[in-house]
């Protein structure tokens, strides 16, 4: 479903993804793992459409969306949703109207009709009968499943997360897990997920790509992962100081 070819991107002289490739089939989920500072959110905006590579391409079915004007992009735009890393809440607004938003703007579905997508989406990600609260009443854990029933409240076909575990408790890391095992199956969307939770990334991942140094080292599912001849790879899973990747990378 989408295809990345070449990649680069970079800022003034520093490069921060180079010769980037990448392969993600239509209902698979695929995480995108690696260490901080390695490119992996930078990844998710360009596919995603939020920037513009330097160079390369990224296309989704059969259009080069890096090529597409901002109008044609926003349509294009309507078939996917974006998970925040802390949800990108709207704060001065109730929990219905952050999730109804695109519903309001791009649509002419009735109040009545928008009520219940609204409901639907809610229940679907755990939080029934949240409607009337405000951003500021919500664990970080309810944020992040907000921010989930918005990106679903247009039915897309692609839902791309960006670290939708990050600061949680291990409970509420399994819950948001089983969220996006439940989008695909349930959904049947195309998932591409940024993350450095490596327990959550081998229990959720069809596919998972390692980004290092700006680019992707391997690329396999969880078994081809964990047997990975490369050293980088098992340091990064098997979360060791001591190997190829230094201090200095990391930071």
């Amino acid at each position: 479903m989408i295809t990345v070819r070449g990649l680069h991107y970079q800022i003034d002289s520093r490069e921060i993804l180079r010769d980037v490739n990448l392969h993600i089939r239509e209902g698979d989920t695929v995480c995108i793992m690696g260490v901080s500072g390695s490119g992996k959110t930078t990844l998710l905006k360009i596919m995603s459409g939020l920037i513009r590579p330097s160079s390369g391409q990224v296309i989704l079915d059969q259009t080069d969306i890096t090529k597409l004007s901002e109008d044609e992009m926003n349509r294009v735009r309507h078939r996917m949703g974006v998970v925040f890393q802390y949800g990108a809440l709207f704060d001065s607004m109730t929990v219905y109207e952050n999730v109804a938003f695109s519903l309001i703007r791009h649509t002419q579905l009735s109040r009545e009709e928008i009520d219940a997508t609204v409901a639907q989406k809610l229940e679907l990600v755990g939080l029934p009968g949240t409607q009337n609260l405000m951003p500021a009443q919500l664990s970080g854990g309810m944020r992040k499943r907000v921010g989930l029933a918005r990106a679903i409240v247009m039915n897309p076909e692609l839902l791309f997360y960006d670290e939708p575990t990050s600061g949680l408790d291990p409970v509420m890391t399994e819950v948001i897990g089983n969220l996006i095992t439940d989008m695909r199956d349930k959904l049947g969307v195309t998932s591409v997920v940024v993350s450095h939770d490596i327990r959550s990334i081998f229990k959720i991942s069809d596919r998972i790509a390692m980004l290092h140094d700006g680019t992707i080292i391997a690329y396999g599912t969880p078994d081809e992962i964990r047997e990975s001849g490369d050293e980088r790879v098992q340091q990064f899973i098997q979360g060791r100081a001591e190997g190829p990747i230094t201090p200095a990378l990391v930071e």
